[in-house]
């Protein structure tokens, strides 16, 4: 029998409760904050963060206490594992005959878990078992009422009354969110680099191209399904094949489907509809709200703000992960493999509002990428074959196996993307070659390396994106060989890059390069995505079995969500630079006053030494 004596020291006692109180509370501080919440990676190659609350030796001693789910959205896949801590504490608790204070994770560390020992009253226990009892009942029931319930319409105008539209408030022009103005913004002007070598030659390599840009100049500024037809019908290839697969099956029941394998997903997907002229999204958001979310809500309120042909009433799901990898259902996506047509490939805008690569927008990606790639010749740039990434889907599995044999070759620099060897996207079209490797899906990197005026050498992709038909091998990207007997996909790219050093001219480089950066000047730019965009929603439309007429539960008009919920924090942040900007402001004029007065001074006092007042 343990004895259970009490500690004969009170203030000993006291001090160590006072310590692992405070260490509790520090751990929970640590848990709350925003720098311990799990972040995504991105494609530049950051990993996968995420801080624990825990101070447990092995994976089984964390928690996650700050992980919360938002309602509606249960988190699936966090790997909790409670036992494996109580198990740990239990062990610390019983080791030894001796009765001391355990040694407890910080997760349980507190002063109730881990006081003395002491045996508690009888009535104490009856109402825990008590309320184990009512536990019992209640979780189970509540699990039940709450599993898949049947997802109710809201009419209409009964959601009008519940919560009335407010009056649209002006913004004032300096404090105004970008994408306020976004649907406005002019198309980018293709004449304002200088031109390239063989741009006189565009119309003759790349006709496709040059019938693209031609377009873009001649675009009237109204969306119609005429001045969208203006450009190459391949841009619209994909949604129109996607129609044709799902024509006469594209039913509510279709679409109820839908939503819940996005349910499942719970965190890369998001419904959306199209009523009367207004578009809805689904809240509340997914737990991974983050800029890839952000960049289709953008891609949208082109469309809503766009001034296009009616559209008849539709609603369908936005996948916002990497690729619906062969789900056959009718997802809106950037991407899809290719030889599936069951997506509705739409322009993906990761790439132009990805912060955490310093791409904070669509004009400043472009723009930094267009002006490091055209400030040096193509021929003065570093004569390698440069890839920095995670390494992310099986291309670049395979990749990683044969880095080792890559270290030695002076033409090949080829790592992965670690924070010692970061290369920001811009500043890798500083080399002549850029290598471009398939992630889960197409790989957004894509989008800057053909603008960055260097030859892309790359693997068959297994994805597409809207614009990816328009690559041709050997126009704007080169492509490697399939491999032969005894071969891998990556152990022919050092002969392959020799081969092609030798056998391509400097001017016939320089020329792909060029040609892959005026692809982008028209297939990027806004009135295309937007097009693209439009031609989606026409063609999904028209494939429908049905129109709703009432918005679901659940949802919210796009305009509401984006300036009530999200640029709140855009608005706070401007009101505290306008803040420090006052207080600025003030130092400086009291720094004024106060060197006038000690000229003053020094103009009186004659004979005293002048005081030196630091800025």
């Amino acid at each position: 029998m343990r004895s259970e004596t009490t500690f004969s020291n009170s203030t000993a006692t006291a001090a160590h409760a006072q310590d692992r109180r405070a260490a509790s509370q520090q751990a929970w501080a640590e848990a709350g904050s925003p720098l311990n919440s799990p972040t995504t990676s991105s494609d530049d190659g950051s990993d996968y963060r995420a801080d624990y609350a825990a101070a447990g030796e092995g994976e089984g001693d964390r928690l996650f206490p700050h992980d919360k789910t938002l309602e509606g959205w249960s988190r699936a896949g966090t790997p909790v594992d409670k036992g494996s801590s109580w198990r740990a504490w239990m062990f610390s608790w019983r080791s030894s005959s001796v009765r001391r204070a355990p040694v407890l994770p910080r997760h349980l560390d507190s002063p109730v878990v881990g006081g003395p020992l002491r045996r508690r009253p009888r009535c104490a226990r009856l109402c825990m078992a008590l309320v184990l009892a009512v536990l019992l009942v209640a979780v189970p029931a509540s699990l039940y009422l709450c599993s898949a319930p049947e997802e109710s319409a809201v009419p209409l105008e009964k959601l009008e009354k519940e919560r009335p539209r407010e009056a649209p408030q002006e913004w004032p022009s300096d404090r105004r969110p970008l994408f306020m103005d976004a649907a406005k913004v002019p198309p980018i002007e293709l004449d304002s680099e200088p031109p390239a070598p063989s741009s006189s030659n565009a119309a003759r390599d790349d006709p496709l191209s040059a019938a693209g840009a031609a377009a873009l100049r001649s675009f009237p500024g109204s969306y119609t399904r005429a001045t969208c037809g203006a450009f190459p019908p391949l841009l619209y290839d994909g949604s129109r094949k996607a129609a044709a697969h799902w024509q006469g099956r594209l039913s509510e029941d279709l679409v109820n489907r839908t939503l819940d394998d996005c349910r499942s997903r719970n965190y890369e997907c998001f419904g959306a509809q199209w009523i009367d002229g207004e578009l809805y999204v689904q809240t509340p958001l997914p737990p991974a709200f983050q800029s890839r979310t952000m960049s289709y809500f953008v891609q949208l309120w082109h469309m809503l703000k766009s001034g296009h042909d009616p559209i008849e009433n539709f609603e369908f799901v936005q996948f916002t992960g990497d690729s619906i990898f062969g789900t056959d259902l009718p997802y809106w996506s950037g991407s899809q493999q290719i030889g599936q047509d069951a997506a509705f490939v739409v322009p993906e805008w990761s790439f132009f509002a990805f912060p955490e690569t310093g791409i904070p927008s669509f004009e400043f990606g472009t723009r930094k990428s267009r002006a490091v790639g055209a400030a040096i010749p193509w021929h003065k740039k570093r004569p390698e074959v440069l890839f920095r990434g995670a390494i992310l889907g099986n291309a670049r599995s395979d990749l990683e196996r044969h880095m080792a044999g890559f270290a030695d070759d002076p033409l090949l620099n080829i790592q992965r993307a670690r924070h010692d060897n970061f290369i920001s996207n811009y500043d890798q079209c500083h080399w002549q070659h850029l290598l471009y490797v398939d992630g889960w899906a197409q790989s957004g990197r894509l989008k800057t390396q053909l603008q960055c005026r260097t030859v892309i050498i790359a693997h068959p992709p297994g994805f597409h994106e809207y614009f990816t038909p328009f690559l041709r091998n050997g126009t704007h990207w080169l492509e490697l060989p399939p491999p032969q007997e005894n071969e891998t996909q990556w152990s022919v790219l050092p002969s392959f890059v020799r081969r092609v050093r030798a056998e391509y001219s400097s001017d016939r480089m320089a020329k792909i390069a060029d040609h892959a950066a005026l692809l982008t000047k028209w297939i990027f730019d806004p009135v295309v995505r937007t097009c693209v965009t439009l031609e989606t929603a026409w063609t999904y439309a028209n494939a429908m079995t049905y129109r709703p007429r009432r918005v679901r539960e659940g949802y919210r008009p796009l305009e509401e969500l984006l300036t009530r919920y999200i640029w709140d924090a855009l608005v706070e942040g401007q009101d505290k630079i306008e803040a420090l900007k006052r207080t600025v402001e003030e130092v400086q004029r009291e720094r004024d006053a106060l060197r006038a007065s000690m000229a003053e001074y020094d103009g009186f006092a004659e004979g005293m030494p002048a005081l030196d007042v630091v800025a």
